[in-house]
């Protein structure tokens, strides 16, 4: 196969299948990233995030989540003085075509609701 020439002003984008996701990755002319994942059967926004480019010489940037949660990091007791709460409740954004929806999870609440 001859190899497909490339526009340099455009985005770059990879498109994988990975435990019933479908991820695509962006990059962008700029050098700042995208990276989103849809649920493989319903083609539902699961989550997004971004990273803007880092000027050379520059410390990487971390990734900003715009739909969907960071994974929590592990807790070290050995390095970790706090650790946050997880009897809280967590509000997630969920996009789906038809509607925007905020998810609320681990919410207490009196048994007889």
């Amino acid at each position: 196969h001859p190899q497909e020439e490339r526009n340099p002003g455009e985005p770059q984008r990879i498109c994988m299948m990975s435990e019933g996701r479908k991820k695509l990755h962006t990059t962008f002319p700029d050098g700042s990233e995208m990276v989103e994942e849809f649920d493989e059967r319903t083609d539902v926004l699961l989550l997004r995030k971004v990273k803007k480019s880092a000027g050379l010489g520059s410390k990487e940037t971390d990734w900003v989540f715009e739909v969907g949660q960071a994974p929590e990091a592990a807790f070290d007791p050995h390095s970790d003085m706090l650790r946050a709460s997880t009897s809280g409740p967590i509000f997630l954004r969920k996009d789906t075509p038809e509607q925007f929806q905020w998810r609320i999870r681990n919410l207490p609440y009196p048994a007889d609701v």
